[in-house]
């Protein structure tokens, strides 16, 4: 039950913290934070990572949501046969963050994406939101996991 409620509480922390950055800050306009290495910079992203793949919104939309459909049926089938804690809070923190962007894909027709890096590389080009880092951070645990068995 902990595992779900990691997801749902993902999920419920990133759709609070997009509608805050949708209600409060300008599109495309970087607000400095009290962190210099981090800009908060509204972006409606319509396509996958680095905004590619525009043009195929639909497509997109339907791979988001088939992935997060089997994603959830292997952490369904996982909750109730693995004892690996690692790969069970890998997998809900996989889950949250896919069930937040396909959400905005399915609902908003765009994922939003807050999170600037200021830093002199090519990283600073791309803007991220928290669901982003759940998805990252829960692939990480699965895959560490996952090798080690």
């Amino acid at each position: 039950m902990i595992y779900i409620l990691i997801a749902v509480g993902i999920f419920i922390l990133e759709y609070s913290v997009k509608n805050w950055v949708e209600k409060t800050k300008p599109l495309g306009k970087p607000v400095d934070t009290k962190w210099k290495l981090l800009k908060i910079n509204r972006h409606h992203n319509r396509g996958t990572a680095g905004e590619k793949f525009v043009k195929n919104q639909g497509l997109i939309a339907i791979i988001a949501l088939v992935f997060t459909f089997v994603c959830t049926v292997f952490f369904i089938l996982t909750l109730g046969h693995s004892s690996n804690r690692f790969l069970k809070i890998g997998l809900a923190f996989l889950m949250g963050g896919a069930f937040s962007n396909t959400y905005d894909r399915l609902k908003r027709k765009y994922v939003v994406d807050y999170i600037q890096f200021q830093v002199p590389n090519k990283l600073s080009r791309y803007i991220f939101n928290l669901a982003d880092f759940a998805i990252l951070i829960g692939a990480l645990l699965v895959g560490i996991t996952m090798e080690h068995k």
